[in-house]
């Protein structure tokens, strides 16, 4: 026999917080930024290494330059005079993982950045 309770459940959460908590519980998938051929700009991230993506897209290893200037990474495109500022990060905070690319050449630009040894 039913007890009759038919109740609606409800949340103290609303939808920001349920959409927080849900890249909380499934592991946050961060921001892909994509380089492009954007002339003559300076772009600052506000880039998270634990979770944010690079994606060089098909640049190789010398249409890019990888520097840490005052505490954050700047990488430069040299032939478009454009820079990416990645704001606090040290090189010692990426890995391989925060880089993505279609071009093998970047990926072994990338590696010999981050282990020059």
């Amino acid at each position: 026999m039913s007890s009759g309770n038919t109740g609606t459940v409800t949340s103290a959460l609303n939808d920001d917080e349920w959409d927080a908590e849900a890249q909380r519980q499934q592991g946050d998938p961060g921001i892909v930024t994509a380089l492009t051929w954007a002339w003559s700009t300076n772009t600052v991230l506000d880039f998270d290494p634990t979770c944010d993506t690079l994606d060089f897209g098909w640049f190789s290893a010398d249409t890019f330059t990888v520097a840490e200037v005052a505490g954050s990474v700047v990488i430069s495109i040299p032939s478009s005079a454009e820079t990416y500022t990645l704001r606090g990060v040290t090189l010692a905070e990426l890995s391989l993982a925060n880089i993505a690319a279609l071009n093998a050449s970047a990926l072994v630009a990338w590696s010999r950045i981050l282990d020059p040894g």
